[in-house]
């Protein structure tokens, strides 16, 4: 779908874009769909099954599935007991925490640290901690409640292969600069870059992002953070003084909240899934560890499947020729299993 204007989004397949006049939606589906249809070539790859109750790891002899959502079997090496199987993303032979359940459950439960809360009211309280502070462990456990499948500060010299596949155009270029993912636009038109993860997205969990710096306000670019399941599209766009929470498919697009962006208030975003309930949370917060909630569907789109599903996050220009450098910059990306 497209404006007037000619501008479009993340979802539709004949150009890119989102915001402004149209729907932010329609301007950024274009580019995400052309550009992140070669990240998802590399990651639709069989490498990864997630589970969701222990008989979904049947084939394997006494094997479990852990709160990560991944199967493991016994293993007396491991202090928990337990290692993760192949074929379980980035967790793959590694022990599984002495600390997760043993109960096959993907369900954030209470604990003698308190309640992993998923409405983004309250600061997640620390499980390591009989009252839930994080007087001994520090923000760390804050930030990732349960199993920390993905924390990336960006501050390698690469990206990690284990991790992130990346797409990439001509206009948009990224790199790795000082701890921060920089993205800077050069003579762009219709260019989107971003990265894709490998690790595959838990039953139960969610997705962040440290937004640090956003396009200019008055230029034809925006900064973007989407799962994307069957060309359809959840997530957060920022372009010029807005904050978009948008809906995407090839039948319809939505910008469903409309927000002054504010760039202290809503530095780092979030986006909360539950497969079991079918349910998606937006989130803002500060710094990562308070959260306030910005959007929630209760009832995804049927064809959106979230064991397929992953987190896209980038910068595009909609329309040009557009140069910035840079147009926009990610702090950290996160994937957390509860």
């Amino acid at each position: 779908m497209a404006s007037a204007d000619g501008r479009r989004g993340p979802g539709h397949r004949d150009t890119v874009s989102w915001g402004g006049t149209m729907p932010v939606t329609s301007r950024i589906a274009a580019g995400l769909v052309v550009g992140a249809g070669l990240g998802l070539a590399a990651s639709c790859q069989p490498t990864s099954f997630a589970c969701d109750e222990d008989t979904s790891c049947a084939g394997l002899e006494e094997g479990r599935c852990e709160p990560s959502g991944y199967c493991s079997v016994p293993d007396d090496d491991c202090p928990s007991g337990h290692r993760y199987a192949p074929h379980s993303g980035a967790l793959s032979g590694q022990c599984v925490d002495a600390g997760g359940s043993d109960t096959g459950s993907t369900t954030p439960a209470e604990s003698s640290g308190g309640t992993v809360v998923l409405d983004g009211t309250t600061t997640l309280p620390n499980p390591d901690t009989e009252d839930g502070s994080d007087s001994t462990t520090g923000p760390s456990s804050l930030v990732c409640p349960g199993v920390a499948l993905i924390d990336d500060p960006f501050d390698a010299r690469a990206l990690d292969p284990d991790w992130w596949t990346t797409y990439e155009a001509e206009g948009v270029t990224f790199t790795l600069v000082d701890g921060e993912l920089y993205f800077e636009a050069i003579d762009a038109t219709g260019d989107y870059t971003g990265l894709v993860n490998l690790v595959p997205l838990p039953p139960v969990g969610f997705a962040a992002v440290e937004l640090s710096t956003t396009p200019p306000e008055d230029a034809p670019a925006q900064a973007f953070f989407v799962l994307g399941s069957n060309d359809i599209y959840y997530g957060f766009v920022v372009e010029g003084s807005t904050l978009y929470s948008i809906y995407d498919s090839d039948a319809d697009d939505d910008d469903r909240t409309i927000n002054p962006y504010d760039p202290v208030a809503h530095r780092w975003l979030r986006m909360i899934v539950d497969a079991e309930e079918g349910t998606l949370v937006w989130e803002v917060s500060p710094d990562g560890l308070e959260w306030k909630p910005l959007d929630s569907e209760d009832q995804l789109d049927n064809d959106f499947d979230l064991s397929t599903a992953v987190m896209d996050f980038g910068a595009g220009v909609w329309d040009g020729p557009f140069s910035a450098d840079p147009v926009a910059t990610f702090g950290h990306a996160r994937l957390c299993a509860l």
